[in-house]
């Protein structure tokens, strides 16, 4: 059971981002990736790359196996300063309800490259794209 929720287009409308709502009824009640639909090339690709690269840090780095816990992303949007990268923010849920903040981290839109932006900061400029669509009624409802 899935949904797919469009985040944003890139700067150039050559890429469209979207939020994949994964939901289980396992072990895991949900899981969110990040899917950039790629006009060009006319594919789709998620970037589970952004998840490996916090998994990796949180586990080999802070000895905090995040396998352990249930945490997920939260994406956010294209980096308006890199207009090829993608920020995603992450977080673990504790048992107190309270969850932990895992970082904010980019990743560009082949997925290619995920890399830490910082483990306290969460004001990163996100570009704003996207069309909008007036419409003009000839006769009222």
């Amino acid at each position: 059971n899935y949904t797919l929720t469009i985040l944003d287009w890139s700067k150039d409308s050559k890429q469209l981002a979207m939020i994949e709502k994964i939901s289980y009824k396992d072990k895991k009640p949900w899981l969110t990736n990040l899917v950039v639909y790629d006009f060009n090339t006319g594919t789709t690709k998620r970037l589970w790359e952004v998840r490996e690269a916090i998994e990796y840090y949180w586990t080999k780095k802070e000895n905090l196996p995040l396998s352990d816990y249930q945490w997920d992303i939260k994406p956010i949007g294209w980096d308006s300063l890199n207009p090829e990268r993608l920020i995603v923010t992450a977080y673990a849920y504790t048992k107190t309800g309270a969850p932990k903040f895992l970082g904010t981290w980019s990743i560009d839109y082949k997925g290619e490259r995920s890399q830490l932006l910082s483990l306290t900061e969460t004001a990163f400029k996100i570009s704003i794209n996207g069309y909008s669509l007036r419409l003009k009624l000839t006769e009222p409802f």
